[in-house]
């Protein structure tokens, strides 16, 4: 499900998405944010990005603007342990590129406004 809501960080809103639950990362998802639903991306058009273990991979990209300290460490860190890198370069690599998030792990890809007026338009 993808929805708008404020980030727990402030008061400013934004993308965000609901993870599947039984996604291959859903447990790496869980250890960083203590939950799969309103996680913060920059927005709704997927990108392509060349991942570690997948290649030219449909994408959102996490708003790491959006997170807390506490979820920026645990994702390097969940991150580092995951791809056996050192959380330096972790880091290096998420101030350079974003963290990528698998459209494929997205439980619903259109946003409910747009899929109500879709809906509405149809009727």
């Amino acid at each position: 499900m993808i929805q708008s809501v404020p980030s727990k960080k402030s008061a400013v809103t934004g993308p965000t998405i609901s993870l599947r639950p039984n996604s291959e990362r859903a447990g790496d998802w869980r250890v960083i944010f203590d939950r799969l639903d309103n996680i913060p991306i920059t927005g709704y058009i997927p990108m392509l990005a060349d991942l570690p273990d997948r290649p030219r991979s449909a994408c959102f990209r996490l708003d790491l603007k959006r997170i807390t300290v506490v979820e920026r460490i645990l994702l390097i860190s969940t991150l580092a342990k995951r791809y056996h890198l050192s959380p330096r370069e972790v880091e290096q690599n998420l101030d350079w590129y974003g963290c990528p998030i698998l459209v494929a792990d997205v439980q619903r890809l259109i946003p409910a406004h747009f899929a109500m007026d879709i809906e509405r338009s149809r009727s």
